[in-house]
């Protein structure tokens, strides 16, 4: 909740990068979904990806949010990843649906792909490391 309250506040400062913004609204789609309020996430995602994202239609911020809203399949999304940046995020973003979903198997197979892409400049590289040491508890 409270990791939910800061992502929200920085997002109501308006002064982060579109780049950012992108990257706020997709973890902010993760605490509401994970908090099990996925129908709220996705609407909030859903409003923010057709009105006030800043990207091209189907750049990579667009096809990862259809994925966590449930537009696309996870074989689909899975393989658009065009690079070890985009496999990382790929990984790591099916890796939590599977959480959500209690696949604990599932969720760490996704956690160790985005870590063996060895995209460690990336907040997702990251994240799926201590997302795999917190599956099991």
């Amino acid at each position: 909740k409270e990791a939910g309250d800061d992502f929200k506040k920085a997002d109501d400062l308006k002064r982060l990068s579109d780049f950012r913004t992108d990257q706020l609204q997709l973890r902010l789609w993760l605490i509401k979904a994970r908090a099990g309020q996925a129908a709220d996430a996705n609407k909030e995602l859903k409003q923010y990806a057709t009105k006030e994202h800043r990207g091209r239609a189907g750049d990579w911020f667009s096809q990862i949010a259809t994925f966590l809203m449930g537009e696309q399949n996870e074989e689909q999304f899975l393989n658009l990843a065009g690079n070890k940046d985009q496999t990382c995020d790929a990984y790591f973003y099916a890796g939590v649906k599977k959480v959500i979903a209690k696949d604990k198997a599932a969720a760490k197979a996704h956690f160790k792909k985005a870590i063996d892409s060895g995209a460690s400049a990336s907040n997702e590289y990251w994240s799926a490391m201590a997302e795999l040491e917190g599956v099991d508890k």
